[in-house]
């Protein structure tokens, strides 16, 4: 995060999500800023969206109020705006600058540790994302980046993460689901959640006691921002241009498909998975599932040889229905 950035479409987005999942779950959240100096680029200049309030304003209209009036009322812009107005209630806000040096990152996250001691959710918000091979931690602009030992930590506190992730010029698709991948590497029994908008994504990583908010979040953000976040679908491309909100329950079930069983594009969809519950997944038909953007998987479990259907975001932590208790299965 760069104070150039702030009050820009992308912010505007971003304190929207984050009001939605505060409106579910009322966390005691904690935003991390991980701020990086300024630069000369025109990076943060799309700020054109608070002179179309008729577009705009409908997504959050407090919020858009609010942002347009500080950045109307203050030439600086700076995350101390977004402090002292009370966008977000309940949080405690880490406005450290990231240093790059190994030293001065260990002293920097060993004082996020303390900040966030009493929130439950953390969001992180780096420069640019997750780590990357070529900038390790201790390389100069290693500050734009969250490590993934970082995630841990903060996980292995108890704590829910929100974490900023912008995209790099690849298929989206099979960026997101590498990231997802290597997310369920690093943390345990977590429901994890990635929106994204047309520039960025954002993983949402759920403790165990939190996780029963997950639908509740979900459903609540794609019907606050139609067409402006999606949920990643581990099927297909996301269209960030036809964004359209999850099945409604009173919706037609899904009905099965027929021809061969394939896999997605991810390492959980991949025929002959096999998740921490014994349970492993035989591939789709192309079915669609009953969350948005969803297909079916057809699942085996290894402990009964019960067959049954499920999301392709369930697949990692899906339990079986006949003897571990687990959901009833979809149609696949």
């Amino acid at each position: 995060m760069k104070n150039q950035y702030v009050g820009d479409i992308n912010d505007y987005r971003k304190y929207g999500l984050l009001r939605a999942i505060q409106s579910v779950g009322a966390f005691r959240l904690a935003v991390a800023w991980m701020l990086t100096p300024d630069d000369a680029s025109n990076d943060g200049n799309l700020t054109a969206y608070l002179d179309q309030p008729d577009k705009w304003s409908r997504f959050d209209p407090g919020l858009f109020a609010a942002l347009r009036a500080s950045l109307v009322s203050n030439r600086e812009r700076g995350v101390g705006l977004i402090e002292e107005a009370g966008l977000v209630d309940n949080t405690t806000f880490f406005s450290e600058t990231v240093p790059d040096d190994r030293g001065g990152r260990a002293h920097w996250f060993n004082n996020l540790l303390l900040a966030v001691d009493s929130s439950d959710l953390v969001f992180l918000d780096p420069d640019n994302g997750l780590e990357i091979q070529s900038k390790p931690l201790g390389a100069k602009n290693s500050s734009k980046f969250l490590f993934y030992q970082e995630v841990a930590s903060l996980w292995a506190e108890g704590k829910s993460l929100l974490i900023y992730q912008h995209f790099p010029m690849i298929k989206r698709s099979a960026y997101i689901g590498q990231r997802l991948d290597e997310l369920h590497g690093h943390v345990e029994n977590a429901g994890i959640e990635a929106f994204f908008t047309p520039h960025v994504a954002f993983f949402l990583l759920l403790q165990p006691d939190h996780a029963h908010h997950q639908a509740a979040i979900r459903e609540v953000v794609l019907h606050r921002w139609p067409h402006q976040f999606g949920v990643f679908d581990a099927i297909a491309t996301p269209k960030t241009n036809a964004l359209t909100p999850r099945l409604a329950s009173k919706e037609k079930a899904p009905t099965p498909s027929s021809g061969p069983f394939r896999s997605g594009s991810t390492k959980t969809t991949t025929i002959g998975y096999v998740n921490r519950n014994q349970q492993e997944n035989l591939g789709h038909r192309g079915t669609p599932g009953t969350d948005h953007g969803q297909v079916a998987y057809k699942l085996r479990c290894l402990k009964c040889s019960q067959a049954y259907g499920a999301n392709g975001t369930d697949l990692f932590q899906r339990k079986c229905p006949k003897c571990q208790g687990g959901n009833p299965g979809i149609p696949y």
